[in-house]
């Protein structure tokens, strides 16, 4: 099946392993050219060294809000600007909500809305200009 995705850049976060790690492989199977971002250097090059096509790893932190907001540019300067986005990041912690402590929700919090809706705000204007996204 043709998606329409052939040269078409993407960004997946949480692309180490797991669903990210799935979609990614998936992507460039279809012929894109895929940023790969995960928070370990080790795991992330170790993912893009076995994923087979055009894959681009970079080092993102969902906890580090300043880098998600730029790592959209830094994709775009070394493959061109993001035309698909996978906000893929950790779920909450395990177990009853009053079995963490705060600190851990937060982390969540950050994890699951901050940085998603940070890359999107970053990503999002270049994929209205281009109108495609």
């Amino acid at each position: 099946m043709d998606l329409g995705i052939e040269g078409r850049i993407a960004l997946v976060m949480g692309a180490s392993r797991g669903i990210g790690r799935g979609v990614s492989a998936a992507l460039a199977r279809e012929g894109a050219r895929v940023a790969i971002a995960s928070r370990s250097r080790d795991r992330i090059e170790s993912a893009a060294a076995e994923i087979d096509g055009d894959v681009t790893p970079f080092v993102a932190d969902t906890e580090d809000l300043d880098r998600l907001a730029a790592l959209p540019g830094e994709v775009a300067e070394a493959l061109g600007p993001v035309e698909i986005l996978i906000t893929n990041t950790g779920g909450p912690p395990l177990g009853g909500t009053l079995d963490h402590p705060m600190e851990e929700w937060d982390a969540a919090y950050r994890a699951l809305v901050l940085a998603p809706r940070t890359l999107v705000e970053a990503a999002l204007p270049e994929m209205r200009r281009r109108r495609w996204g």
